[in-house]
């Protein structure tokens, strides 16, 4: 389940430092804002099945109230699977749901490797990049905190547990103790 920042903030001086880390152990993805323009692709059919991203990189997201700020943890949900990858998309088919129609049911997915995190686009409509580069349908790609990646329209920052931790720390200030 996602909260927003400010979110977060509040549950830290409300919790204190250590219940709050031990709630919060996993990497995440924190919405930063719309980037590029989805256009059909192929005429004469629906537009959600034909949507693709024209997002650059030199462009400069344009923030969004509902997913900017936002921070969704990237860990399994409850449904049972053989493999061992965490998915995100926009369905409850997914471990992290993102409300977002560019998003693909199933549009990407994390998975632990020895001594890191790799993510893979699932065959998505719209394209999952990494740093700007799109990456090829399940062709893993290893990422480290601080990447941005591009879902859909989407950008979001990935962040590990202790780099998103320590941010929320510095937001509630040397003058809160937590």
């Amino acid at each position: 389940m996602s909260k927003y920042i400010h979110e977060h903030v509040f549950d830290l001086q409300k919790m204190g430092w250590k219940a709050y880390r031990d709630e919060n152990r996993s990497p995440v993805l924190i919405g930063i804002g719309l980037v590029g323009e989805l256009r059909d692709v192929t005429p004469g059919r629906p537009r959600e099945a034909t949507l693709r991203s024209k997002a650059k990189q030199d462009e400069t997201a344009v923030e969004t109230e509902s997913l900017a700020g936002r921070v969704w943890p990237i860990k399994r949900g409850g449904g049972q699977r053989g493999d061992a990858s965490i998915r995100v998309g926009r369905t409850t088919e997914s471990d992290v749901v993102i409300p977002e129609y560019s998003l693909s049911r199933v549009h990407c997915a994390f998975k632990y490797v020895l001594n890191g995190l790799t993510v893979f686009d699932c065959g998505s409509t719209n394209g999952t990049q990494v740093n700007g580069q799109l990456l090829e349908a399940q062709k893993p790609a290893r990422i480290k905190s601080g990447v941005e990646l591009i879902l859909g329209r989407f950008k979001f920052e990935f962040l590990s547990n202790e780099i998103f931790l320590n941010r929320i720390r510095e937001l509630v200030g040397p003058s809160r103790k937590v």
